[in-house]
């Protein structure tokens, strides 16, 4: 008999229990499940056997949905932890509210965390969450989904092999939420660029920021590639990434997947369609990733979305807000303010 791990989900909202409801009509190319209790109630390596929320209607919606004893989907995180014996949790709180429930977990004594991006809503509460998985040992991914999608990590794989010649510039494209969109797509650029260390950024906010703004980024690795973000509130790209080469570029995103190479015949070397590789794995992304940080829990390596990577994307967003108001002047990872609050849901 295959071992099964027990697992729960701390926030049961959209995220947490009901994500793929929203998704029945959209033509983005996204692989289910996708989302947290339904991708534990789905794997074989996982049991799911609880939850937790503070509103009572989702706890209801909850246990129905996914066939639970009410008893068993608490309004406290700290009798879910302290009662069900958990090996896994999943938390799908909103930003802020992702470091307590983290920390309860490790002194649970729980043995992997899969927390929902970004990992805080500031860099001192990250380096909390990092910290206290190391010293105690127990495993965490952050739900960067892409590093999760095969298609994606065969892009990945293109530019790592040359198929594109050496990478040079890289543009992401979203609209607005820095921190619940745009976390994903500074993770990306950076898992694209080998999690290179970023030498500066320059950043400008939207016009009207308000909750969880846009916004543009410009920056530097320090392996000299370039990136541009295009993430500013109201335009109609929903997430499109560019890997610009030498020889050649990977447009890959929502709906997007094409690899453009060179053509070595023509005296120009103008760029011509290739097809993009797509005999890779099919798995739910979320389902990779939680799969990898089961093996991490049981001594296997890193996974590919960890604290660290994580927190590479959240100094990006944290980033663009100093630098914006600095009159967007150019700021390095190092001038960061580590308690600079971003909320977000």
């Amino acid at each position: 008999m295959l071992e099964q791990y027990r697992a729960a989900v701390i926030g049961c909202g959209v995220v947490g229990s009901f994500i793929e409801d929203t998704m029945i009509d959209s033509a983005s190319r996204f692989g289910f499940p996708n989302g947290h209790a339904s991708c534990l109630n789905a794997m074989h390596e996982t049991q799911l056997v609880g939850g937790a929320d503070t509103h009572p209607e989702r706890r209801k919606a909850y246990a129905e949905r996914w066939n639970l004893p009410e008893e068993h989907v608490y309004q406290d995180y700290r009798k879910l932890l302290e009662e069900q014996n958990l090996y896994i949790v999943s938390i799908s709180t909103p930003s802020p509210l992702h470091t307590d429930p983290a920390l309860a977990s490790i002194d649970a004594g729980v043995k992997a965390i899969f927390l929902e991006k970004p990992i805080a809503s500031n860099i001192a509460d990250a380096n909390k969450v990092i910290e206290a998985c190391d010293q105690a040992g127990v495993a965490l991914a952050i739900n960067h989904t892409r590093r999760g999608d095969y298609a994606y990590r065969k892009a990945k794989q293109l530019i790592q092999d040359g198929a594109i010649g050496e990478l040079h510039t890289m543009i992401a494209h979203f609209s607005g939420e820095l921190m619940f969109i745009g976390s994903h797509a500074f993770d990306l650029i950076n898992y694209f660029a080998d999690d290179c260390p970023v030498a500066w950024m320059t950043g400008h906010l939207d016009d009207n920021p308000g909750f969880d703004a846009g916004g543009n980024a410009y920056l530097l690795y320090e392996n000299g590639v370039r990136a541009f973000v295009n993430g500013t509130t109201g335009h109609a790209v929903g997430f499109r990434a560019q890997a610009i080469g030498t020889k050649g570029e990977i447009i890959i995103g929502n709906y997007d997947l094409q690899l453009w190479r060179s053509n070595p015949q023509t005296s120009r070397g103008e760029l011509a369609m290739h097809p993009f590789p797509q005999v890779y794995r099919a798995v739910s992304p979320m389902v990779a990733l939680i799969e990898e940080l089961i093996e991490t829990s049981n001594g296997g390596p890193e996974p590919i979305s960890s604290g660290p990577t994580a927190l590479g994307a959240l100094k990006l967003v944290v980033g663009l807000h100093v630098s914006s108001r600095n009159g967007s002047s150019p700021i390095t990872m190092a001038e960061l303010d580590e308690n600079f609050d971003i909320p977000s849901k």
